[in-house]
């Protein structure tokens, strides 16, 4: 199964998609954000879209390893989209983050 990666900012989220055999990943598109409640919905059309079965979202942490404001952001992100996807069905699609440093 495919594995689907977030780049989650305040203003835009950008989507990539990894190929069947998960050796290649391409940007699929980057959308403006309208809330969280509607953008993790809208992430939830991708994943069932590509039958992704892991979601990555870039974690930007301070070069010095702490959370930064944004880092906070990501979190709450990753929560709402956790419930959300628990909500519809895809509980079974793991999240993970990845230390963007």
């Amino acid at each position: 199964m495919r594995k689907i990666a977030l780049d989650v900012g305040d203003k835009t989220i950008g989507v990539a998609v990894s190929d069947p055999l998960n050796i290649t990943a391409q940007g699929i598109t980057t959308f403006e954000r309208v809330g969280i409640r509607k953008d993790a919905g809208k992430v939830i059309d991708y994943i069932r879209e590509y039958e992704c079965d892991t979601v990555v979202i870039g974690l930007n942490k301070r070069l010095d390893g702490t959370d930064s404001p944004q880092t906070e952001k990501v979190y709450e992100f990753k929560k709402m989209l956790e419930n959300k996807m628990r909500s519809t069905g895809l509980g079974n699609v793991k999240i993970d983050f990845y230390d963007e440093r």
